[in-house]
């Protein structure tokens, strides 16, 4: 065999490069929607079909533009993050652009792209400044131009923001329409009336009583709509409820957008000053309902702090996924649902157990049927629990209960044993291993309690008051007690919406049947 040699094949990129065609991109932007900028929009995007279609090693991977969006921020462009997302699949190997504010004014953004896309070996290719990012002198160059770009950027938002504030100051700034107006010619808010029979109604039901889920269910089954065409919520509700407009008045400023780079818009809490102009507008609200309405909200609000909700509110869990049950007014009766199913679509009963309150007020009332009518049930359960507390005191703990379990058992083999071999009458085994056995639960009952950490002392006397608290109610009436049902029961647990489970005070769990949901 001949000496061993190893010859280095030095890389040829050009050589690889020249063996395939690049696949180039380009991306466009414009800042705004107006008319001028919208030919400007549609002049970039044949410009770059006919540049990239003259270069004979390019072939077109695509075209990927915002129209009508700022360059400070990428995550609010949904053409360049395409673009990005593109890159990242490995089908973009060059991508040009007219110049670095099209691309970008955000210079931590900037510099943060443009190296990711340099790690990937694409380039991007500045027209304007004719900088390539592969290049030598490419990223240095960049940084600097990205500065001044952020730099007019920031110049740019400083003068737009002294001219809302002038305009904010002047009583001239008109940023929306709420539902109920409209701009007239004059550019003042005019009332809209169909829109603001809506309003009305939202104000006459909340005053008569309504919460704001009641009313968002009400105006969808009228097949109303709010100002975007969507269908109400619950937060749109209390929103219109709070907002002083409808009483002809007019706050401003209510919202601020944060410094760049992070530009993010925030509630105004006293960081910058607010504008309000009264009587600014036909009223759609009289002061006097729209101040009432917020009385109502504040003394829900505070109710709630202090815990003082709808009877049900807490009560009623889901059996299959474990969400709280929600609240909700259809048709004017009340309802309850797995708030689970509410929010997130992520309950795995049908409707989210979706439940007539009554239908869980009439269960309830069977059950404390079934238990006042068999009082000796309670009071049996009461007298075991007091003995497996008495044994548990001699046991004193966990350990001392499971030797003594250990030394029943070895009791019922022996005792086996001494019958198979003919030496015991099974006259007397029976009754001796049911004994053992019975003794046995006790003691296996009271471990649980002790791992548990309920004292069965505790759970007899909670026993104690279930009986005297059914005693004095009127269940055989057939009506719903609700102090009953507060002070005998902790949980309802929705199985399905054939069946509920009550779990009590003391620790039982009871099943009744739903015959209509």
């Amino acid at each position: 065999m001949g000496e061993k040699k190893i010859e280095i094949l030095p890389a040829n990129r050009e050589t690889v490069q020249q063996n395939r065609m690049l696949r180039a991109a380009a991306y466009c932007r414009v800042s705004t929607s107006m008319e001028e900028q919208k030919s400007s929009y549609e002049s970039q995007l044949r410009y770059y079909e006919a540049y990239i279609g003259r270069k004979p090693d390019w072939t077109l991977a695509g075209i990927y533009s915002d129209r009508g969006v700022s360059g400070t921020q990428m995550k609010n462009r949904a053409g360049f993050q395409k673009m990005l997302t593109d890159c990242g699949k490995g089908r973009i190997d060059v991508i040009v652009t007219k110049s670095i504010s099209r691309f970008s004014r955000n210079t931590v953004e900037f510099i943060s792209v443009v190296r990711w896309l340099k790690s990937l070996g694409i380039a991007v290719f500045f027209e304007k400044e004719c900088i390539s990012t592969l290049s030598a002198k490419g990223e240095m160059m960049l940084t600097l131009l990205s500065s001044i770009a952020q730099s007019e950027a920031e110049a740019v938002s400083s003068n737009l923001k002294w001219s809302i504030q002038r305009r904010f100051q002047n009583g001239a700034f008109r940023q929306f329409t709420a539902l109920g107006y409209d701009y007239d010619e004059a550019g003042e808010l005019a009332v809209n009336e169909t829109e603001a029979e809506t309003v009305r109604l939202i104000f006459r039901s909340y005053l008569s009583g309504m919460g704001t889920s009641a009313i968002a269910g009400l105006l969808n089954e009228k097949g109303l709509k709010g100002k975007r065409g969507t269908p109400f919520k619950d937060g749109a509700i209390r929103y219109i409820l709070k907002n002083e407009i409808y009483t002809g008045d007019l706050l401003s400023q209510k919202t601020y957008t944060t410094e760049l780079p992070e530009k993010q818009k925030k509630k105004n809490n006293g960081e910058q000053p607010k504008y309000f102009i009264e009587n600014d507008h036909e009223a759609i609200i009289s002061k006097e309902d729209f101040e009432a309405a917020q009385r109502i909200m504040d003394s829900r609000s505070e109710n709630l702090s202090n815990g003082q909700r709808y009877l049900f509110s807490g009560k009623i869990v889901c059996g299959d996924c474990g969400g709280v049950f929600r609240r909700r007014v259809t048709s004017g009766e009340v309802f309850w649902l797995c708030g689970n199913h509410v929010k997130e679509k992520s309950c795995g009963q049908p409707l989210g157990g979706k439940m007539r309150e009554r239908m869980i007020q009439q269960a309830f009332v069977r059950l404390c049927g079934r238990l006042k009518c068999n009082e000796n049930i309670l009071e049996d359960l009461c007298r075991r629990l007091e003995e497996a507390d008495a044994a548990l005191r001699r046991s004193g703990n966990g350990r001392e209960i499971l030797r003594e379990i250990e030394q029943l058992e070895k009791q019922e083999q022996a005792l086996t044993r001494m019958l198979g071999d003919g030496y015991l009458d099974p006259a007397f085994y029976i009754p001796e291993k049911n004994r053992i056995r019975a003794e046995r639960e006790k003691l296996e009952k009271a471990l649980d309690l002790l791992d548990s950490g309920t004292g069965m002392q505790e759970q007899a006397e909670k026993t104690m008051e279930m009986i005297a608290s059914l005693k004095h109610s009127g269940t055989l009436s057939g009506e719903f007690d609700e102090t009953l049902f507060t002070e005998i029961v902790e949980k309802v647990i929705v199985n399905s919406q054939l069946e509920v489970e009550f779990r009590l005070i003391n620790g039982l769990h009871l099943k009744e049947k739903i015959g209509e949901v």
